[in-house]
């Protein structure tokens, strides 16, 4: 899977969790960047992608997270396995 398309499918899960379809994510993206990835918010969005990944993140691994690209590199890593 290429980063666009997890990518695309993380800017779903977010979308989902803010309730908002205007958001549009980058690479690099910050989640202070985006109106509502308030600290519940990002509860919901690492669940829900590790359930699509089909694995658990680490503690470390979610403390790694600093950009959407971080994210979408973590699921690629996780989902590989």
């Amino acid at each position: 899977m290429s980063d666009t398309d997890t990518l695309r499918w993380i800017e779903r899960i977010v979308r989902n969790e803010v309730d908002s379809d205007a958001i549009a994510l980058a690479l690099d993206t910050l989640p202070a960047d985006v109106e509502g990835w308030d600290s519940l918010a990002h509860v919901g969005i690492i669940v829900a992608v590790e359930k699509r990944a089909g694995r658990q993140f680490t503690t470390e691994q979610i403390d790694g997270i600093k950009t959407v690209g971080d994210l979408v590199r973590l699921a690629e890593v996780v989902a590989a396995r």
